[in-house]
């Protein structure tokens, strides 16, 4: 009957371990969870229409942005809101350069 009980408290206690090494991320529990990683983003500041004279045709152009650090789960908002990845610049950097004239969509 001890011996049951010493082997019902050995699974038991490992049963525990195992539930928290998964729970973790697989790590031991004295080590702290690892930080995403970095990811610079070419960040838009500012945008402008303008239009053609001739045509009438809007085009919207980006008037500044700059390069930031940002983790690598925030990367996917920024490229939904028009930023871009910035891989070959420095941060902090102006990069209004790389982004091109759009023309306007409708409903925008």
């Amino acid at each position: 009957m001890k011996r049951l009980l010493v082997l019902s408290v050995a699974v038991g206690f490992l049963a525990v371990l195992a539930l928290s090494q998964s729970a973790l991320g697989g790590q031991p529990a004295d080590k702290p969870p690892e930080k995403p990683a970095k990811v610079l983003i070419c960040h838009v500041q500012e945008r402008m229409v303008e239009v053609d004279e001739e045509t009438g045709e809007e085009t919207e152009v980006v008037t500044r942005a700059h390069v930031i650090e940002v983790s690598e789960n925030a990367v996917e908002a920024h490229l939904a809101h028009g930023d871009l990845l910035a891989p070959d610049r420095e941060k902090c950097s102006d990069c209004t350069d790389m982004f091109a004239p759009a023309p306007v969509e409708e409903g925008n």
